[in-house]
Protein backbone atom coordinates (compact mmCIF):
# COMPACT_ATOMS: atom_id res chain seq x y z
CA UNK A 1 0.00 0.00 0.00
CA UNK A 2 1.24 3.47 -0.91
CA UNK A 3 0.82 6.71 1.07
CA UNK A 4 -0.21 10.09 -0.30
CA UNK A 5 2.40 12.85 0.05
CA UNK A 6 1.62 16.56 0.28
CA UNK A 7 3.88 19.58 0.80
CA UNK A 8 6.83 18.02 2.68
CA UNK A 9 6.25 14.48 3.93
CA UNK A 10 8.38 13.05 6.74
CA UNK A 11 8.39 9.31 5.98
CA UNK A 12 9.51 7.06 8.85
CA UNK A 13 10.24 3.35 8.51
CA UNK A 14 8.04 1.45 10.91
CA UNK A 15 10.90 -0.95 11.68
CA UNK A 16 12.93 2.05 12.87
CA UNK A 17 10.01 3.32 14.97
CA UNK A 18 9.75 -0.07 16.69
CA UNK A 19 13.50 -0.04 17.35
CA UNK A 20 13.54 3.45 18.80
CA UNK A 21 10.25 3.42 20.69
CA UNK A 22 9.38 -0.27 21.22
CA UNK A 23 5.81 0.59 20.30
CA UNK A 24 3.82 2.26 17.55
CA UNK A 25 1.85 4.32 20.09
CA UNK A 26 5.02 5.98 21.35
CA UNK A 27 5.69 7.44 17.91
CA UNK A 28 2.17 8.81 17.87
CA UNK A 29 3.03 10.80 21.01
CA UNK A 30 5.36 13.05 18.97
CA UNK A 31 3.08 13.62 15.97
CA UNK A 32 2.70 17.44 15.88
CA UNK A 33 -0.46 17.74 13.78
CA UNK A 34 -3.42 15.81 12.32
CA UNK A 35 -1.69 14.55 9.17
CA UNK A 36 -0.47 11.18 10.48
CA UNK A 37 -0.79 8.13 8.22
CA UNK A 38 0.38 4.54 8.81
CA UNK A 39 0.20 1.80 6.17
CA UNK A 40 1.87 -1.05 8.03
CA UNK A 41 5.38 -0.29 6.72
CA UNK A 42 5.69 3.47 6.80
CA UNK A 43 4.59 6.36 9.00
CA UNK A 44 3.97 9.76 7.42
CA UNK A 45 3.33 13.27 8.66
CA UNK A 46 3.01 16.42 6.59
CA UNK A 47 4.85 19.65 7.34
CA UNK A 48 4.63 22.91 5.42
CA UNK A 49 7.81 24.83 6.28
CA UNK A 50 11.55 24.11 6.19
CA UNK A 51 11.89 25.36 9.78
CA UNK A 52 9.36 22.77 10.96
CA UNK A 53 11.20 20.03 9.07
CA UNK A 54 14.48 21.00 10.70
CA UNK A 55 12.91 20.94 14.15
CA UNK A 56 11.23 17.58 13.57
CA UNK A 57 14.41 16.01 12.17
CA UNK A 58 16.23 17.08 15.35
CA UNK A 59 13.42 15.59 17.45
CA UNK A 60 13.59 12.22 15.68
CA UNK A 61 17.38 12.12 15.95
CA UNK A 62 17.11 12.78 19.69
CA UNK A 63 15.13 9.53 19.98
CA UNK A 64 17.82 7.55 18.15
CA UNK A 65 16.59 7.67 14.57
CA UNK A 66 19.39 7.76 12.01
CA UNK A 67 18.83 10.51 9.45
CA UNK A 68 21.58 10.28 6.80
CA UNK A 69 24.55 8.01 6.18
CA UNK A 70 26.87 8.58 3.23
CA UNK A 71 24.31 10.95 1.73
CA UNK A 72 21.40 8.48 1.89
CA UNK A 73 18.33 8.40 4.13
CA UNK A 74 18.44 5.59 6.69
CA UNK A 75 15.49 5.51 9.13
CA UNK A 76 13.38 8.33 7.74
CA UNK A 77 13.17 10.53 4.67
CA UNK A 78 11.92 14.00 3.81
CA UNK A 79 9.92 13.99 0.58
CA UNK A 80 8.96 17.01 -1.52
CA UNK A 81 5.55 16.45 -3.10
CA UNK A 82 6.81 17.68 -6.49
CA UNK A 83 10.34 16.35 -6.76
CA UNK A 84 10.40 13.37 -4.38
CA UNK A 85 12.97 12.46 -1.69
CA UNK A 86 15.33 15.34 -0.91
CA UNK A 87 18.31 12.96 -0.66
CA UNK A 88 19.06 9.49 -2.02
CA UNK A 89 16.62 6.94 -0.61
CA UNK A 90 17.07 3.40 -1.96
CA UNK A 91 14.25 2.00 0.19
CA UNK A 92 11.51 4.40 -0.89
CA UNK A 93 9.50 4.48 -4.11
CA UNK A 94 8.05 7.78 -5.36
CA UNK A 95 5.65 8.63 -8.16
CA UNK A 96 3.61 11.67 -9.19
CA UNK A 97 0.77 11.20 -11.65
CA UNK A 98 -3.01 11.27 -12.12
CA UNK A 99 -3.93 8.51 -9.67
CA UNK A 100 -7.59 9.53 -9.33
CA UNK A 101 -8.52 10.17 -12.96
CA UNK A 102 -11.08 7.34 -12.88
CA UNK A 103 -12.91 8.89 -9.94
CA UNK A 104 -15.05 11.67 -11.50
CA UNK A 105 -16.87 12.29 -8.21
CA UNK A 106 -13.85 14.47 -7.32
CA UNK A 107 -13.48 17.74 -9.23
CA UNK A 108 -9.69 17.47 -8.96
CA UNK A 109 -9.54 13.90 -10.22
CA UNK A 110 -7.44 14.88 -13.26
CA UNK A 111 -4.70 16.59 -11.30
CA UNK A 112 -1.34 15.07 -10.38
CA UNK A 113 -0.80 13.59 -6.91
CA UNK A 114 2.27 12.11 -5.25
CA UNK A 115 2.68 8.79 -3.45
CA UNK A 116 5.47 6.89 -1.72
CA UNK A 117 5.84 3.23 -0.78
CA UNK A 118 8.40 0.94 0.84
CA UNK A 119 10.51 -0.84 -1.76
CA UNK A 120 10.97 -4.59 -1.19
CA UNK A 121 14.67 -5.47 -0.78
CA UNK A 122 16.24 -6.65 -4.03
CA UNK A 123 13.10 -6.06 -6.10
CA UNK A 124 12.05 -3.52 -8.70
CA UNK A 125 10.85 0.03 -8.35
CA UNK A 126 7.35 -0.48 -9.79
CA UNK A 127 4.28 1.07 -8.19
CA UNK A 128 2.48 -1.48 -5.94
CA UNK A 129 -0.74 -2.54 -7.70
CA UNK A 130 -3.33 -5.21 -7.00
CA UNK A 131 -4.37 -7.92 -9.46
CA UNK A 132 -6.61 -5.42 -11.24
CA UNK A 133 -3.88 -2.85 -11.66
CA UNK A 134 -5.34 -0.53 -9.00
CA UNK A 135 -3.13 1.34 -6.53
CA UNK A 136 -4.21 1.22 -2.89
CA UNK A 137 -3.35 4.63 -1.37
CA UNK A 138 -3.54 5.49 2.34
CA UNK A 139 -4.26 9.02 3.54
CA UNK A 140 -5.05 10.79 6.79
CA UNK A 141 -8.63 10.99 8.04
CA UNK A 142 -10.82 13.34 6.03
CA UNK A 143 -8.44 13.66 3.07
CA UNK A 144 -9.83 13.70 -0.47
CA UNK A 145 -8.35 14.83 -3.79
CA UNK A 146 -10.53 17.93 -3.55
CA UNK A 147 -9.08 19.18 -0.26
CA UNK A 148 -5.50 18.16 -1.02
CA UNK A 149 -2.61 20.59 -1.09
CA UNK A 150 -2.19 21.67 -4.70
CA UNK A 151 -1.08 25.27 -5.18
CA UNK A 152 1.26 27.42 -3.11
CA UNK A 153 0.68 31.16 -2.87
CA UNK A 154 3.10 33.73 -1.51
CA UNK A 155 1.46 36.82 -0.03
CA UNK A 156 3.21 39.98 1.23
CA UNK A 157 3.34 40.24 5.00
CA UNK A 158 1.24 43.42 4.93
CA UNK A 159 -1.60 41.49 3.27
CA UNK A 160 -1.29 38.71 5.83
CA UNK A 161 -1.60 41.28 8.62
CA UNK A 162 -4.43 43.34 7.15
CA UNK A 163 -6.42 41.04 4.86
CA UNK A 164 -6.13 37.57 6.35
CA UNK A 165 -8.70 36.88 9.05
CA UNK A 166 -8.03 33.79 11.18
CA UNK A 167 -11.05 31.49 11.29
CA UNK A 168 -9.74 28.39 13.03
CA UNK A 169 -6.61 26.80 14.50
CA UNK A 170 -6.51 23.00 14.52
CA UNK A 171 -3.29 21.76 16.17
CA UNK A 172 -1.18 24.39 14.45
CA UNK A 173 -2.90 24.41 11.06
CA UNK A 174 -4.54 27.82 10.84
CA UNK A 175 -7.48 28.54 8.56
CA UNK A 176 -7.78 32.05 7.15
CA UNK A 177 -10.28 34.02 5.12
CA UNK A 178 -8.54 36.26 2.60
CA UNK A 179 -10.42 39.52 2.11
CA UNK A 180 -8.73 40.17 -1.22
CA UNK A 181 -10.43 37.22 -2.97
CA UNK A 182 -12.96 35.85 -0.49
CA UNK A 183 -11.17 32.49 -0.55
CA UNK A 184 -10.04 30.29 2.35
CA UNK A 185 -6.33 29.57 2.87
CA UNK A 186 -4.27 27.50 5.30
CA UNK A 187 -0.97 28.12 7.05
CA UNK A 188 1.01 25.40 8.87
CA UNK A 189 2.27 26.19 12.37
CA UNK A 190 2.67 22.97 14.44
CA UNK A 191 4.01 22.70 17.97
CA UNK A 192 7.02 20.37 18.13
CA UNK A 193 8.01 19.11 21.58
CA UNK A 194 11.73 18.75 22.15
CA UNK A 195 13.21 16.05 24.38
CA UNK A 196 14.12 17.25 27.86
CA UNK A 197 12.70 20.73 27.33
CA UNK A 198 9.54 21.77 29.15
CA UNK A 199 8.81 24.66 26.83
CA UNK A 200 7.45 23.96 23.37
CA UNK A 201 9.04 25.32 20.21
CA UNK A 202 6.49 26.88 17.91
CA UNK A 203 7.52 27.41 14.31
CA UNK A 204 5.22 29.88 12.56
CA UNK A 205 5.37 30.13 8.80
CA UNK A 206 3.51 33.32 7.91
CA UNK A 207 4.66 33.84 4.35
CA UNK A 208 3.61 30.60 2.68
CA UNK A 209 -0.11 29.95 2.42
CA UNK A 210 -1.79 27.08 0.69
CA UNK A 211 -4.97 27.58 -1.25
CA UNK A 212 -7.97 25.26 -0.86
Amino acid sequence: MAIIVEAYGVIIKHSAAVRCFNSYKSLQNIIPNNTYVFNGDLNRITLMAPADIEAYVKLLKSYGFVHLKDGEYVDFAVVDMITGPMAKCPWLGFSRRKFFENMPQFRRCNEDFSIVWLLPPGRGYGIPCDENGAVDIASHTGWTPDNAIQDWHYLPEDKIDSQLIELNNNKGVKQYWYAGTGEVYYSGSPVIKQVGIISQIRRIWNRVIRKV
